[in-house]
């Protein structure tokens, strides 16, 4: 296939995504229980980065992407309601809506919450990147590329991410293959990205939040010596399923 990668980095995917989701759903604990806890929104920024590690991987082993974007697309549309629900990413048209016609604002609210996506959305479109790379299609990544910025500029896929986590993911795929020069390119944008932020300061450079996601670095770029094979359905079920749980004991806590 047209610009394929031999992956030359972590080959253990599997291990990643195991860690990857017990760091996210940290993460997410820490946002719907312990609002107030800041070490465990700290310690979930690492989540990120190895996901979109082994999204980049996946592009180089699958045989089929049109499949690989299926799934990812399936997943993003259900969990799209327990992600705005759980983690409080509604907007004004959203709460707007009267629900006077239940079925037609529903679909609305639906639509309008799209403007702050889920990680899925994300990790989708950059596949739609790597997929056009890997095909040599290069006016259809330049396309792409403009839409995601455009996109984010217009105050819609603005997650924790937006297009700065789709560029992450296809530097992992460009580099995949270049250990060093990929920890280069990698770090370096991840570093870029933390300087946005302006929450702590150290030698006078200003950084955000995101500075902790540079945490995932050792696990992307070392050496694993464990093995893990884990189904494929796995994260995809389990990225909607623990938003819903969390969901559902968030209405419990919250007495309704």
């Amino acid at each position: 296939m047209a610009g394929k990668r031999a992956v030359r980095l972590s080959r253990e995917t599997d291990l990643l995504k195991l860690l990857a989701i017990v760091i996210m759903l940290i993460d997410h604990i820490g946002v719907v229980l312990y609002p107030r806890n800041v070490t465990l929104r700290i310690i979930g920024r690492s989540a990120f980065p190895i996901f979109c590690y082994t999204l980049a991987a996946g592009c180089c082993y699958t045989r089929s992407m049109g499949r690989y974007a299926l799934r990812l697309g399936v997943a993003a549309l259900i969990s799209q309601p327990f992600y705005a629900l759980v983690l409080n990413h509604t907007n004004p048209a959203m709460r707007a809506l009267t629900f006077e016609q239940p079925v037609l604002d529903a679909l609305k609210w639906y639509g309008y919450s799209f403007q702050t996506c889920n990680i899925m959305v994300v990790l989708l479109l950059a596949l739609l990147v790597i997929w056009t790379l890997r095909e040599e299609k290069y006016l259809l990544t330049g396309l792409l590329a403009f839409l995601v910025i455009w996109l984010d500029a217009r105050g819609w896929i603005v997650t924790s991410y937006g297009w700065e986590g789709v560029t992450l993911a296809v530097l992992f795929y460009l580099f995949i293959d270049r250990p060093l020069t990929s920890l280069c390119w990698v770090g370096g944008f991840m570093l870029w990205w933390a300087m946005q932020g302006r929450s702590y300061t150290f030698l006078g450079f200003h950084f955000g939040i995101q500075v902790y996601a540079l945490a995932a670095l050792p696990f992307i770029y070392a050496p694993l010596d464990r093995h893990a094979r884990v189904p494929k359905a796995v994260f995809y079920v389990f990225y909607p399923a623990h938003l819903a749980v969390l969901y559902f004991l968030k209405r419990m806590l919250q007495g309704g």
